[in-house]
């Protein structure tokens, strides 16, 4: 999905069709093996992002394949309107599922402006699970704005499963920052 770089992202997008009709789609690691129940049929090949974006875009169907079209998109963190889609995915309108998913895929972005959509969106879902999502995706993005944010949620959530999450991704931060403050959680017990 990425270009060829020193270290490049080695995912392989897998779309079954059944009649003419798409019935499923997922990424796997083409760094380990896909598995005796799957068959290469037909390969694209190498793509740029670009070009695996345009295919992605063009892929309707069920929430399911929603959900993984998406997620897909998070590996294409040099087209901004991957992330665009990936944020209205965030909207109301998409089910629970597909919302968390959406919170995943931002992260694998790594940026600020990633940061600010989960923050701004995914923290604040009515829903705890995707809330809860959006704070595991806060505490992969390496940046003192990640524990600015995971902060903010310790200091005013009500909702104890996001508290919990956003403790959690703090210990997943490799910050001396993030470190500080669960050290401080843990001497006031919260």
């Amino acid at each position: 999905l990425n270009e060829v770089t020193e270290t490049p992202n080695r995912k392989a997008i897998i779309a079954e069709v059944e009649g003419g009709r798409l019935t499923s789609l997922s990424t796997r690691s083409l760094n380990q093996p896909l598995g005796p129940h799957i068959q290469v049929v037909h390969s694209l090949g190498p793509l740029v992002q670009e070009e695996s974006f345009a295919l992605l875009m063009a892929v309707d169907g069920s929430d399911q394949v929603r959900k993984n079209r998406i997620n897909a998109l998070g590996f294409h963190d040099q087209i901004p309107a991957a992330a665009r889609e990936i944020e209205s995915a965030l909207g109301a309108d998409s089910s629970e599922e597909v919302r968390k998913s959406a919170a995943y895929a931002l992260a694998r972005h790594q940026s600020v402006e990633a940061l600010n959509r989960l923050t701004r969106t995914a923290l604040r879902d009515a829903s705890v699970a995707v809330a809860r999502a959006a704070a595991y995706a806060i505490g992969t993005i390496e940046a003192e704005a990640s524990v600015e944010a995971l902060r903010g949620v310790l200091d005013g959530s009500d909702r104890r499963e996001v508290r919990k999450a956003s403790a959690h991704a703090l210990g997943n931060l490799g910050l001396e920052s993030a470190r500080a403050l669960l050290i401080h959680l843990i001497r006031t017990e919260q």
